[in-house]
């Protein structure tokens, strides 16, 4: 239950479901839906991308980096396995 001040001073029980809402309260909730929007978007503007860390400066950069670290490393194991099998 919501008590609002009336401008006769009296107390009066409003709940939200009967719609009255000061400015305010009505200010504070489009704003935090606008923040929430503009998020989300940003997000799957990114992940549209290929971004892994979204918000991180090297995003971009990181992507690229790890999949050609992940390649030299496969290679190495295979190198390694490699020569282990010629040894014996």
């Amino acid at each position: 239950m919501w008590y609002i001040m009336c401008a006769d001073r009296d107390r009066k029980e409003m709940t939200l479901m009967e719609g009255q809402w000061n400015m305010a309260t009505v200010i504070a909730v489009i704003a935090i839906v606008v923040i929430l929007f503009l998020a989300i978007r940003y997000i799957v503007r990114e992940k549209r991308k290929g971004v892994h860390c979204i918000g991180c400066p090297m995003a971009g950069s990181c992507t690229e980096a790890y999949k050609q670290m992940e390649q030299e490393m496969r290679a190495c194991i295979k190198r390694d396995m490699a020569e282990q099998s010629t040894e014996q």
